[in-house]
């Protein structure tokens, strides 16, 4: 017995170790120590062994709050394990004399493990019986020699495995170094039976929980968690509370609706502490639904909702509603009083006395705690304890209550106990394509395999047949053994045979499992191709056919018949009004449309009881967001099989029998292409390349040619005064090199090649990486054509003569190419990439190239994108909200603009340089676009289409008279937030002044700058970088070197940068000094000839950095194709 409350309880190794426990939890109940002093006190009174045990922890560790933890854990490990192996020595003894002699050992060893996991007496988990019994069944042990091939040892650990009833590798390693063997094979062999063993693979345990998550919120209204939490049968609360400050609020409710919660969200919540930035909740109905979302949407609230099973997701708000619930239950049974009053008060309680960061809830959002009564602050009259009226003394007491029932609900040991239960996260990543098992707590198996299609955090979506699930990633195992897809058991098959059955009857999924995704909607599982092809429902669907099994969908119209009145109703489905696999499931929300009397009116009605219910028909467009065109009276057939044609002439693949191997399958993207001819079918048989496994790991870029550089080779090509030529080449990934892994493909049904698949020789359309290997393909061609890559742009190649003279250049753009040369590079290159290559259209003189149109007119290209310009549409609104100019757009609208923005940007980075600041200012707005964002975008739109800009590519004079002209510029913070826009404009100029556009840019200065000499000086460094490139590689296209570089002019409006760079006196700005030093080194390397002065309105590139600047100089330079230098 303990007889001072200050000394701890001694420990005896001759008494039972848990009784022990037991005596030091109750010594922490009652001693006066500092809970940091206790494992102190504890440790000091241990001896022996327990003793020399406890010294080998650092005193740090045991001067804490969790040091008893800390200690006991380390003492767990030492005698916890002893009287485990006492205990099982017993009972393995006496087990072996109960054993019957007609009854093998390996039998008997499983059925010892059965019973003794029936028994309750000893309460602790069975040792390895395979190991313990070994030695008493030596004649049955299966051996294993270093002598027996790797196949022999194989069989033989399986059947052992199996045996002892799918034991894990480490017990059979146990039981075969215990029996004597010593082979280091077994240990590898016995580990990949495991991990590829269905069964073990079904029945494993799932991962262990999280023993702690990352903070959701950093501040007061950052995150708010809602949960419904039952009071009694048809009564519930809804529960709010803030993840920083832990701050409640709450309501009682009388239904699950969503617009209930809606209205209590509003009025408890946003009404006082005005919306939150997220909103986390679970998956069900309740918070899961459009008018929840609708608010969300107009309150900007983010919402995020947790994977299915798994509570401990939204943990917070679990075990408040533990705590909160039991402060009810108390104060509703100690006063009598109503839910409404007991909820107020409990919420008051725990917002006032719950600690969090040193500060009750209370005081952290409201900055004090509020006065309630209390023998330190009561005035005599509230000190008397006394009051006239009844209702102000039940809420008297249901506040003392309440605080009381708070302090008991905190100190409550199954709280404690649940609290500080130990758990892990191992935050798997799981790869679109995987294969995985699922877990369910209602059944003890696996469930599965399925299809990873995507991730949100823990969330992990799967496909499961034709349905969709969201499972938690520690309720997920991957599926180790790829013949595992193909090869299932009987009970496997039955179970996914039922869950079919129920699909095709029309069932639906809890919540939970399927969210908003409607299986009618979904496209067909089974399918390996989708064709873009229109399905339509026909027909409409009775209440006789599936009245309780009907499923409907939002925006379906009814016409049914009321029971009580014989009136005919038409109503339109708003959405569910309960669970989908609850009471009720057959409930719906209800918009009236006729009759009069009652149309915009709503209500939820149980289609099960409607008489003469008839959904009209709806055309369903399946799968409308993969196809890319939908027609209708046009055949695709025979340009599929071209497809198929073209894959079999460029020897793509080889048929093999399906075995098994993993496999993905393949869809035709069917279009109308636009020829000279007219509109013509074009198929083309596209693999899913997402479904390959590990994806994400393979190198998928490759080069294209950048704009800058096919503005330069056009210069080159006019500079030589050669012909500018385009090649279209067909099917080009088709005829990319050799694939150098094993691709596996499920052929089209129009291939008719039922059970094989096709092994790919070569990547095709849709693979990650199917550019990169026409790339290569196309790199490997031109160096046997004797053609070398540019060093600065890899999609740029050119051939020279034995003179070391440039006989032709050639830019490629995925599978069109662009080039020019002389004569002989005409006749000689030219037909062997033709010999190589299936070649489509090709053209000169006139033509369309990625986008922009080509016309050459005497040795002088014109370049420019009339045609897509004038196809641009403005964006239309009606009058009443055009008119609403400071107002924000909405998701659609801000899709529209998104769109056009795109367009415009398009436009003015590759032809038209005088919209390109209004554009990219356009872009910035984006974030926060209104209705004057969407004028804007006309306005520009409408100017594109006013003005045609045509650029001018033309031979310059002599090439030792050729120059590079920068014109840079920047206008300080001139952005609606102060930032600071910089721009430039390189052209190739010749002595008389006529030049050729090479480059523009318009953006952002990358830094804070505090003065417009530092804007200056940064908009032409980047300039100065930018034409640097463009020098190396014109050296290059004209000398098959980067040594005849042309020397780089630069024009600026600023007088202080003029002089600061001919000044050797440092700038007052340190982190300017670098840049201007940096172009400094380049003037004295001669790769910068000078640097000019101009007055603004000769400043070319002046319209590129402010709004509302004049272009026309710009323009007419453009289209002069001249500019004199002064």
């Amino acid at each position: 017995m303990v007889s001072n409350y200050k000394n701890p309880p001694t420990f005896d190794e001759g008494k039972p170790y848990e009784s022990w426990k037991n005596e030091v939890e109750m010594w922490t109940r009652v001693t006066d120590l500092q809970k940091k002093k206790q494992a102190l006190a504890v440790a000091l009174g241990l001896s022996g062994r327990a003793r020399e045990t406890a010294m080998e922890i650092p005193v740090d560790d045991l001067n804490k709050d969790t040091g008893m933890n800390t200690l006991l854990e380390k003492l767990d490990g030492l005698f916890l394990k002893e009287e485990k192996d006492r205990t099982y020595d017993a009972y393995s003894s006496f087990d072996r004399i109960m054993r019957d002699s007609s009854l093998s050992m390996a039998d008997y060893i499983i059925e010892f493990e059965q019973r003794y996991s029936r028994m309750r007496k000893y309460r602790m988990e069975l040792p390895d019986a395979d190991v313990t019994l070994s030695h008493y069944r030596d004649e049955e042990i299966l051996t294993i020699s270093e002598k027996m091939n790797t196949a022999e040892k194989q069989k033989i650990l399986v059947k052992l495995h199996r045996q002892f009833g799918h034991a894990s590798a480490d017990r059979l390693l146990r039981l075969l170094s215990s029996s004597g063997t010593k082979d280091t094979e077994c240990a590898t062999i016995l580990h990949r039976i495991v991990s590829e063993c269905e069964t073990c693979q079904r029945y494993s345990k799932i991962k262990p929980r999280p023993a702690v998550g990352l903070p959701l919120a950093s501040q007061h209204n950052e995150t708010v968690a809602v949960d419904l939490h039952e009071l009694e049968p048809g009564l519930w609360y809804l529960h709010i509370i803030d993840q920083f400050t832990r701050f409640s609020a709450g309501s009682v409710l009388t239904t699950k609706k969503g617009s209930e919660i809606v209205k209590h969200f509003i009025h408890d919540w946003i009404s006082v502490h005005g919306p939150p930035q997220k909103l986390f909740s679970d998956n069900g109905g309740e918070f899961n639904n459009d008018e929840v979302r609708d608010m969300a949407e107009n309150f900007n609230i983010e919402v995020k909702t947790t994977a299915a099973y798994s509570p401990w997701s939204n943990g917070l708000i679990e075990r408040h509603n533990k705590t909160l619930t039991e402060i009810i239950m108390k104060v509703k049974t100690s006063n009598d009083c109503d839910w409404e009053t007991a909820l107020d008060w409990a919420l008051m309680a725990k917002n006032t006395l719950q600690n969090v960061h040193g500060y009750s809830p209370h005081q952290l959002v409201f900055g004090q705690n509020p006065n309630l009564p209390s023998v330190l602050t009561d005035k005599p009259p509230a000190l008397e304890g006394t009051t006239k009226s009844e209702w102000v003394a039940k809420h008297i007491s249901a506040l003392h209550t309440a605080r009381r029932a708070f302090t008991e609900a905190e100190c409550s040991e199954r709280i404690r106990r649940a609290v500080r239960k130990q758990l892990r996260n191992t935050d798997d990543r799981y790869e679109m394509g995987e294969k995985v098992y699922y877990k369910r707590v209602d059944c003890p198996e696996w469930k599965g395999p399925g299809v990873v299609i995507g991730q949100d955090g823990a969330v992990v979506f799967v496909r499961h047949g034709g349905t969709c699930v969201r499972v938690h990633y520690l309720r997920l195992r991957k599926v180790k053994n790829e013949d595992d897809g193909h090869v299932m058991n009987d009970d496997t098959e039955r179970t996914i045979d039922f869950e079919q059955r129920q699909n095709s009857t029309g069932d639906t999924n809890s919540n939970d499992d399927a969210g908003d995704e409607d299986p009618e909607n979904q496209s067909d599982a089974d399918s390996d191709t989708d064709d873009t092809e229109t399905r339509v429902s026909t027909g409409g669907q009775t209440d006789k056919e599936h009245r309780t099994d009907v499923q409907l969908k939002i925006g379906q119209i009814l016409n049914y018949r009321d029971v009580h009145s014989g009136s005919l109703y038409r109503a339109e489905v708003l959405g569910r009004a309960g669970k989908a696999t609850g009471k009720y499931k057959s409930w719906y929300n209800l918009l009236f449309i006729e009759p009069t009397n009652v149309a915009g009116k709503t209500d939820s009605v149980d289609i099960s009881k409607l008489q003469n219910l008839q959904i009209e028909p709806t055309v369903d467009i399946v799968n409308s967001s993969e196809d890319v065109l939908i027609t209708k009276d046009v055949s695709f057939d025979h340009a599929k099989q071209e497809e198929l044609k073209n894959w079999r002439d460029n020897n793509v693949f080889e048929t093999v029998q399906e075995e098994g191997q993993k496999s993905i399958s393949t869809r035709w993207v069917c279009t109308l292409k636009e020829t000279p001819a007219g509109l013509v079918p074009k198929a083309r048989l596209v693999a899913r390349g997402f479904e390959e496994f590990k994806v994400s790991e393979l190198q998928k870029d490759s080069p294209t040619c950048a704009t800058e550089s096919l503005r330069l080779l056009l210069a080159v090509i006019c500079q030589r005064k050669w012909t500018l030529h385009s090649m279209d080449i067909k099917a080009a990934f088709l005829q990319g090199v050799e694939l150098s892994r094993d691709i596996y493909i499920r052929p089209p049904s129009e291939a008719d090649c039922k059970g094989t698949l096709w092994k790919l020789k070569k990547c095709v359309y849709g693979l990650a990486d199917a550019s990169l290997y026409w790339y290569n393909r196309v790199k490997q061609i031109v160096l046997e054509a004797g053609g070398k890559i540019s060093k600065v742009d890899p999609a740029v190649f050119y051939w020279i003569d034995q003179d070391c003279a440039v006989t032709g250049v050639l830019a490629c753009h995925v599978d069109d190419f662009i080039w020019g040369g002389t004569e002989n590079f005409s006749k000689t290159v030219i037909p062997h990439l033709r010999s190589v290559f299936q070649v489509g259209r090709e053209e000169h003189d006139c033509f369309c190239y990625v986008g922009m149109d080509f016309v050459t007119v005497d040795e002088t290209v014109h370049v420019h994108q009339e045609s897509y310009i004038q196809h641009m549409q403005s964006i239309n609104m009606s009058p009443s909200r055009a008119v609403q100019h400071d107002s924000f757009l909405c998701e659609e609208e801000k899709d529209l603009l998104r769109s056009k923005i795109g367009q415009i940007l398009w436009v003015a980075r590759q032809s038209r340089p005088d919209a390109l600041f209004d554009a990219s200012n356009l872009a910035s707005k984006l974030k926060n676009a209104t209705v004057q964002t969407i004028h804007e975008a006309n306005r520009i739109i409408c100017k594109l289409k006013s003005k045609k800009v045509v650029l001018n590519f033309q031979h310059l004079g002599r090439d030792p008279g050729l120059k590079l002209v920068l014109f840079s510029d920047a206008s300080f913070g001139n952005l609606s937030d102060g930032g600071t826009q910089g721009g430039h404009l390189i052209v190739l100029m010749g002595e008389n002044g006529k030049f050729s556009p090479l480059s523009w840019q318009s953006k952002r200065v990358k830094r804070v700058v505090r003065s417009t000499l530092a804007g200056e000086t940064l908009a032409m460094s980047e300039g100065i970088d930018n034409a640097i490139f463009l020098a190396m590689l014109f050296s290059e296209l004209t000398s098959g070197c980067t040594d005849h570089s042309p020397p780089i002019i630069c024009v600026t409006d600023n007088h202080s940068l003029v002089d600061a760079l001919k000044s050797t006196k440092s700038v007052s700005e340190k982190r300017l000094r670098l840049e201007i030093s940096s172009i400094k080194e380049l003037v004295q390397m001669q790769k910068i000839e000078r640097v000019l002065w101009s007055n603004t309105k000769e400043q070319l590139a002046d319209c590129l950095t402010k709004k509302g600047a004049p272009a026309h100089q710009l323009l007419k330079a453009l289209s002069d194709g001249q500019w004199k230098l002064e």
